[in-house]
């Protein structure tokens, strides 16, 4: 109950803060500059890139146990609405993968305990841009990142040993559904002359904390039971964390010529 209504909370705050967002966004007046009209304009676009994923545990006995990063696959769809000519908000509907795998050694035998979760993640980066040029302009970005799982497996090698090898599915039963972060990072986005369109190029690299104890309600209440006691102790907490490297293509929801139209009818208006 207590994780469903801090979801409850984190979806309510974010749905105001898209409101104010919305709000700011038809306040926006025109600038003198003529490359103002470039940046104002609310565009759409893809990412994709990796996530280098690990999971943090406060249990001393896991803390100790070796533990490796896993690269997976990530991307989705953006849309950034510009508030200023520095600032703006870009919701994300994102598909993400996070886990880890932990080494360790049971009854004489190495094992390998692997997670791999997938989610769909709703993110909302507030950008912050340092226009250098019509080109290229550098940005800082934070904001929230909700997600929810939809799947994934846990498995375990242990070659030669008892428990061999084994897998089942992400469920209710062995992860909690909601996981609330916070990212941050540096991005560069390049806007591209094309013929009739801008063409907006972004490299970014963030880091995403996450907030939520991913162990299940069953997990911490020892209603499951598992065979891997080694790495598999509930006492403490499990945290996601993830280092993200994204790319996008994007394209403002305009042409050259409706830009310029647009700039006639506002500036030259009397």
């Amino acid at each position: 109950m207590r994780k469903e209504r801090a979801m409850r909370r984190a979806i309510i705050m974010t749905i105001i803060m898209l409101a104010m967002c919305t709000e700011m966004l038809g306040q926006i007046r025109m600038y003198n500059d003529r490359r103002v009209l470039v940046s104002k304009r609310v565009s759409m676009g893809v990412k994709l890139g990796a996530a280098d994923a690990v999971m943090e545990f406060t249990n001393d006995q896991l803390k100790n146990l070796t533990r490796s990063r896993v690269i997976r696959p990530v991307g989705g769809i953006y849309v950034e609405l510009p508030v200023t000519r520095f600032f703006s908000v870009s919701p994300e509907f994102m598909f993400m993968q996070r886990g880890t795998t932990v080494t360790y050694t049971w009854e004489g035998h190495v094992t390998d305990y692997r997670l791999n979760s997938r989610s769909l993640d709703l993110r909302i980066p507030l950008q912050l841009y340092w226009v250098a040029s019509n080109v290229f302009k550098p940005y800082v970005f934070v904001g929230p990142d909700l997600s929810y799982v939809i799947g994934g497996k846990i498995s375990q090698d242990q070659p030669g040993g008892e428990m061999g090898n084994k897998e089942i599915e992400i469920g209710e039963a062995n992860m909690n559904k909601y996981d609330v972060s916070l990212m941050a990072g540096v991005g560069f986005r390049f806007d591209i002359n094309m013929d009739k369109r801008y063409l907006y190029v972004k490299i970014e690299a963030a880091y995403n904390h996450g907030l939520l104890n991913t162990y299940s309600q069953r997990e911490i209440d020892d209603a499951v039971q598992s065979a891997n006691v080694s790495a598999y102790n509930v006492t403490g907490k499990r945290y996601n964390r993830s280092f993200e490297v994204m790319i996008s293509v994007g394209m403002p929801f305009y042409k050259k010529g409706d830009m310029c139209s647009y700039f006639g009818q506002r500036r030259y208006r009397w």
